[in-house]
């Protein structure tokens, strides 16, 4: 098993943000944070923890961008509203299975991070790349 399933680099800048460029690069970091203590069978305590973390930051993050995301007209904004609203979902879904009595094997639970993970890592690489279109400021 790999030690990270995000890797950050060049082609995640979002020229002009760098407010949007560190907490992509803070979230990545936290994925791979929670996928390592997944894969090492960390105590389900410290699991749950990483995982609220994550959401909490993920919502946090998506507010930010999505205020920057309201300078667009039309269905831009609306569309990566829905893309953000969806992903929130998944993640909340990932998390409250970790809450619960279901007992999910590390494979399970990687593969579910691992598709989360990989819709992360493609919004960045296509649909918040739209950021650089929108202002020239530094964010």
């Amino acid at each position: 098993m790999p030690t990270e399933l995000l890797l950050w680099s060049h082609h995640c800048v979002i020229y002009n943000h760098t407010r949007v460029n560190e907490q992509h690069a803070h979230l990545f970091e936290s994925v791979n944070k929670l996928y390592l203590r997944i894969k090492d069978n960390a105590k389900q305590d410290t699991v749950l923890a990483n995982a609220e973390a994550l959401y909490q930051d993920t919502v946090t993050h998506f507010r930010e961008e999505e205020a920057l995301f309201s300078e667009c007209t039309g269905d831009q904004f609306t569309l990566h509203r829905l893309q953000h609203k969806h992903y929130l979902e998944a993640l909340r879904g990932f998390c409250d299975r970790l809450h619960s009595d279901i007992n999910l094997s590390v494979e399970s639970l990687t593969d579910q991070l691992r598709h989360l993970a990989d819709w992360y890592q493609a919004h960045i690489l296509t649909s918040d790349k739209q950021l650089e279109d929108i202002s020239s400021t530094p964010h």
